[in-house]
């Protein structure tokens, strides 16, 4: 026991108090015109919005958010600012988003209809007779154009790392988008080697004509397959889930089974293609939008979205946030669901596990030897754990949100 308390004296003072700051107060949000970042894009009056979080452990990922057709870019502001409080840095992208992709495609005869507009949008190659976008005003040059004006007038925060030379470093990038956007990143995630890529109420790109997904779909995708991952909504009023459901069935997602997710109690293991079964019984398109645009997210009693946990997992949250570990060989793994603290290894020799608080205080503990343990609920907050193996410390902290 004193010695995990002296290294609590060594190690909460400068850690947990820096991981406490990192709450919705300091966030820094900022609006940028696409005309700031490239003087051959006109003004325009919908612009860009960029979330950093400057007391967070920051993970070294920006998340490119992609709204839906005809969306703003402030609509879905609260996964993203959970995704800025997870430590990513965040841009949602302002981009040619008034011809919405089924309206254009669902009943072409061209089946490759859905790939020539995507690439036109994402791109700006000339393919596409739905939408004039051109290799200036594409999704790929409003991103390198940006996160250039970030790196050079806010260089402390050292968003230049996202770019390889001139262009996006896509390797560091999480792509997610709603509807269209998803779409969108669905493309990027074939078309380039993301880090991830999450699409909410979508792909949507089905042929009425053929009665089938779009062709390029069915094509290899550059991003892993265990690095996509998809909610959509079993009651969606925009796209019948029967047909993104078919979608999904020939994208490569590691994990072929669909899994059903309760917003706010769901063990989601190695899920990749979650749905619900949300009915807002409110206006059009509520269902499409209810899991992600902020006006039609549910929220419980405290004001949170009750799809929250589901958006955690989602971004990549175990939910572990290792600071430091003594021994970076372990194979133990620390991570959290449903407010409980799990502890998983496959050695049998650990022994005496602790959970200690934001103020240092003992919560859990655990003298026999185990391999596997899971601890009762707690509340929000920065804790550590440390477990002892062979003689030797570890610890991690674990963020509950």
């Amino acid at each position: 026991m004193k010695s995990f308390l002296l290294m609590l004296l060594l190690f909460l003072p400068n850690v947990l108090l820096r991981a406490q700051l990192c709450d919705s107060t300091s966030l820094i949000l900022r609006t940028v015109r696409a005309s700031q970042t490239d003087a051959q894009i006109a003004w325009e009056l919908s612009a860009s919005q960029v979330l950093y979080h400057p007391s967070c452990l920051h993970q070294g990922k920006l998340l490119l958010y992609l709204v839906g057709s005809f969306d703003g870019t402030l609509q879905s502001f609260k996964f993203n600012t959970l995704a800025a409080q997870m430590g990513y840095h965040v841009i949602v992208l302002k981009y040619e988003n008034s011809v919405a992709a089924q309206s254009a495609c669902a009943g072409s005869s061209d089946l490759n209809c859905y790939e020539k507009f995507r690439r036109e949008v994402i791109y700006g190659e000339e393919l596409s007779s739905a939408v004039a976008v051109d290799s200036i005003h594409a999704i790929h040059n409003r991103l390198s154009r940006l996160i250039e004006y970030l790196e050079t007038n806010y260089p402390s925060e050292y968003w230049g790392q996202f770019l390889n030379g001139s262009a996006v470093d896509w390797q560091k990038v999480t792509v997610a988008g709603h509807s269209q956007g998803g779409g969108h990143a669905a493309y990027i995630a074939q078309q380039e080697e993301v880090d991830r890529a999450i699409c909410f109420a979508s792909p949507n790109d089905y042929s009425n004509f053929y009665s089938k997904p779009a062709a390029w779909l069915s094509n290899a995708f550059r991003t892993s397959g265990d690095r996509l991952f998809g909610l959509n909504n079993l009651q969606d009023d925009v796209v019948d889930f029967s047909n993104q459901e078919e979608v999904w069935n020939v994208m490569p997602f590691t994990e072929k089974d669909t899994f059903f997710v309760e917003a706010q109690t769901s063990s989601f293991g190695s899920a990749q293609k979650l749905y619900l079964n949300y009915d807002a019984a409110g206006g059009s398109s509520d269902n499409h939008s209810a899991m992600i645009r902020d006006t039609e997210t549910p929220l419980d009693s405290w004001g949170k979205p009750i799809f929250q946990p589901i958006w955690r997992y989602l971004l990549g949250e175990s939910t572990t946030t290792a600071v430091f570990q003594s021994n970076p060989r372990t194979k133990a793994k620390v991570f959290a669901r449903d407010h409980r603290i799990c502890f998983d290894s496959p050695e049998h020799s650990e022994r005496a596990l602790r959970v200690f608080n934001s103020f240092g205080q003992l919560v859990y503990s655990e003298d026999q030897a185990f391999s596997r343990l899971v601890t009762p609920r707690y509340t929000d907050g920065v804790y550590i754990v440390c477990w002892e193996i062979a003689g030797a410390l570890h610890y991690t902290r674990v963020v509950l949100m």
